[in-house]
């Protein structure tokens, strides 16, 4: 998410969004295994989704930034990856060194 840009979309205080989540927090706020909500989520995106196997849930940006390396790493058995230099991908020692990076440090 960045920053509020994405989950401010439906307004602040927009009473049917205050109203979701008071009710599914009743069912807890952080969980170690799957819940059943996300595993019906992760079936109907893999459905519409046909080259879609696997999800994996996270808490944060950096999470998936973290994951995201891992399974690349993994899948084609290099350990280098790209990354957008200057750009923000997460508080990840691996990919947060040069965020506030200019073209004449590049390299």
């Amino acid at each position: 998410l960045n920053l509020n840009f994405t989950t401010l979309i439906h307004g602040h205080a927009f009473e049917p969004v205050i109203a979701a989540v008071e009710s599914q927090i009743r069912n807890g706020t952080c969980f170690a295994n799957p819940t059943e909500a996300e595993v019906e989520l992760a079936s109907l995106l893999c459905a519409r989704v046909p080259r879609l196997e696997r999800i994996r849930f996270v808490n944060t940006g950096t999470e998936a930034v973290m994951f995201a390396i891992k399974a690349a790493r993994a899948f084609t058995g290099r350990s280098r990856i790209a990354k957008i230099e200057g750009a923000y991908h997460g508080a990840y020692d691996w990919v947060e060194v040069a965020q506030a990076s200019v073209p004449e440090n590049w390299g």
